[in-house]
């Protein structure tokens, strides 16, 4: 092989750089005609051929939502290719996908998608009432509740019931329901259902039989006819006497300062908030007391007095009462006033409803609301009753 001369060298390293200058020279003078051509292409207000960008919202299932708010786009700068998309809205999770054009910094109209994800973030509606049933009766643990859910509808056969109620046994009982819908949203809540404890009513004692008067005068009878006939036996005269007038069974008597319902009479002292709780902490079983409302009971002063007792204690016979029974309230004279139950609360110690979430604070404790009295006693020792009475 033969070796080449330095002078060929020299030549191709020449030729070599000639092309790359003739190449770099190209470049120079081409580059100013494609800039202007791809100006040219996207003149201001024109909507360029720039690849479609996407963008990814979230927006919650039944909520009526702006499509600029949600995207947090200035409306005079966007083209919707559906005007309809300005408002969004879905009852059910699912996608929706909008095109639209974006005004640039450029003044050109850029080409995009978003793509809208409606989620459900709402958990089924689970309501109930909290229950007092009497004792030894039949209980179904889904008898007065309801669920609804926002998208699957009634979910009432889907309710899980942790806890059960031993109907002939009397106390308190919590029940914990839950459910979870299609959307993975989860709600559980516990109920209270209170056995009542057996009371036995004494029976009034029968009316006595109406006495026949004995300083009525007999009346005279005519003398009876003979007959020709042979008599067989002597006839016996009979006495008429006028009914008597049915008398009526005497009026209960009460003592003062007692509560008398469902034949049970409890009595009570005037403790006020100052001694009350004092009161019924030293007797249990003994005696209720005045609390709330006026410190001292009267039936004729148009104010609401709050009684509290003991459960299990004196107080345990209000666990029976229900609305329509009747109350009678005697004051220290001994005058008497009878109550009628309208409503019937289950709250915690600070009034707050243990079904509804209100406060009935003033309501219970409170001196307002007319004559009438709330009776206040324990199912728990977080959980009280009280049962409101009107005269």
């Amino acid at each position: 092989m033969k070796k080449l001369g330095f002078a060929k060298l020299g030549l191709i390293a020449s030729l070599l750089f000639s092309a790359g200058y003739l190449f770099w020279l190209a470049s120079l003078i081409l580059s100013p005609s494609i800039k202007s051509t791809a100006a040219s292409e996207t003149q201001t207000g024109k909507t360029t051929d720039a690849p479609l960008t996407l963008r990814y919202e979230r927006a919650e299932v039944g909520k009526e939502v702006s499509f600029y708010e949600l995207l947090r786009l200035a409306p005079e700068t966007i083209k919707l290719e559906d005007e309809r998309d300005q408002l969004l809205k879905a009852d059910k999770p699912q996608k929706r996908y909008v095109f639209y054009k974006q005004m640039a910094k450029n003044g050109n109209y850029e080409k995009h998608m978003a793509v809208i994800t409606f989620i459900d973030r709402t958990p089924p509606d689970l309501t109930f009432k909290n229950l007092t049933i009497p004792h030894g009766t039949p209980f179904d643990p889904l008898s007065e509740l309801s669920v609804t859910d926002n998208v699957d509808g009634d979910l009432k056969e889907k309710v899980v019931v942790k806890g059960k109620v031993n109907t002939s046994s009397a106390g308190s009982y919590t029940l914990t329901y839950s459910v979870t819908d299609s959307s993975s949203n989860h709600i559980a809540k516990d109920r209270t259902i209170i056995v009542a404890d057996e009371i036995i009513i004494a029976e009034s004692p029968p009316p006595e039989e109406p006495a026949i008067p004995l300083d009525e005068p007999i009346p005279e009878t005519p003398p009876a006819e003979i007959s020709q006939a042979p008599i067989a036996e002597e006839e016996i005269p009979t006495i008429s006497t006028p009914p008597a007038e049915p008398t009526q069974p005497p009026a209960p008597v009460y003592s003062a300062n007692t509560l008398n319902f469902l034949g049970v009479p409890i009595p009570y002292q005037n403790g006020g908030t100052g001694s009350g709780q004092a009161i019924i902490d030293g007797n249990p079983y003994g005696t209720a007391s005045t609390w709330g409302g006026a410190a001292v009971q009267s039936g004729v002063d148009g104010q609401n007095t709050h009684f509290i007792g003991h459960n299990p204690g004196i107080f345990a016979s209000v666990l029976s009462l229900s609305t329509g029974s009747v109350i009678t309230v005697t004051d220290s004279a001994g005058t008497s006033t009878d109550y009628v139950v309208q409503s019937i609360l289950t709250v915690d110690d600070y009034g707050n409803d243990l079904a509804s979430g209100a406060n009935h604070w003033d309501l219970t404790v409170g001196t307002g609301g007319g004559e009438r009295i709330t009776l206040q006693t324990c199912i728990t020792p977080d959980i009280n009753l009280m049962v409101l009475a009107y005269a």
